[in-house]
């Protein structure tokens, strides 16, 4: 029997505060019931066999690594991580410096720093329809309104009514996760995400791009980031690696908006 897919989103067509939070309290609470299976979680099981290598190596390092972590670090975070995270970013198509990475403590934060940077309470961000409820819960908490843009469960945000959004609304950011959307699932086509960049060229907004399940892809190369045809410095892509090694980290990349993002810590 064929996959039965969620129809394209119709959200409210304005921008809104966001006001309604107990559901998502109540879905949260349900993550600790064990009697629920909880197919909306981003994260591991932790009883598979190959996390159990990935242990042994984090002990050993651990154990071997000199006293530097005890110590206070650079304001944008060890500079040996950035490297590593620049060079890990090649494989989407980025070529970032680490000077322009920031280490964060997981995606989430990443994701609260960019938008403290590009915008102010009462500012609007377009956002996919439907999309996580933790970006939410960062825009509520900044005081920002969120204007839903139709989305496909197969294509992901829909470029025309993002256009028709532009067009009408002083749309400060938009927030997208193209790769792996959470919870759609989708990934963009390639020829949409680079449509998506040079409309938000085109409108001179920025895009604050998640890429938390990026490296998740079952096939090589990995899929490309909207990031990866920035080139003008308009897209801070953010993202981490707690979904796999159980690590609270994350980073934000942008070249232009680096110490302006430094600012905002």
């Amino acid at each position: 029997m064929p996959a039965v897919l969620p129809s394209v989103s119709r959200p409210a067509q304005r921008p809104l505060d966001i006001s309604q939070w107990d559901q998502v309290l109540e879905l949260v609470a349900t993550q600790r019931d064990d009697n629920r299976l909880l197919l909306g979680r981003g994260v591991p099981n932790l009883e598979y066999e190959s996390l159990r290598p990935l242990s042994k190596i984090l002990a050993g390092l651990h154990r071997s690594t000199e006293l530097n972590g005890f110590n206070y670090d650079k304001l944008s975070g060890s500079p040996e991580l950035r490297q590593q995270v620049a060079r890990l970013a090649v494989a989407s198509g980025c070529l970032l410096h680490p000077d322009d990475i920031m280490i964060t403590t997981g995606c989430q934060e990443a994701l609260a720093i960019s938008l403290r940077t590009l915008t102010q309470p009462g500012d609007v961000v377009a956002v996919d329809s439907p999309s996580f409820y933790g970006t939410m819960q960062i825009l509520k908490a900044n005081g920002l309104k969120a204007l839903e843009i139709p989305t496909d469960p197969q294509t992901g945000i829909s470029l025309e009514a993002l256009e028709l959004a532009l067009e009408q609304w002083p749309i400060r950011a938009i927030q997208v996760t193209p790769t792996f959307n959470n919870p759609l699932g989708y990934t963009m086509p390639e020829a949409r995400k680079r449509a998506l960049f040079q409309l938000a060229q085109r409108f001179d907004v920025a895009i604050i791009e998640d890429d938390i399940y990026g490296d998740l892809s079952f096939s090589l190369p990995r899929p490309r980031t909207v990031k990866s045809f920035d080139d003008d410095g308009r897209v801070l892509l953010c993202s981490g690696f707690p979904r796999r090694w159980g690590l609270a980290c994350g980073w934000a990349g942008w070249h232009r908006g680096a110490i302006a993002i430094r600012r905002c810590i």
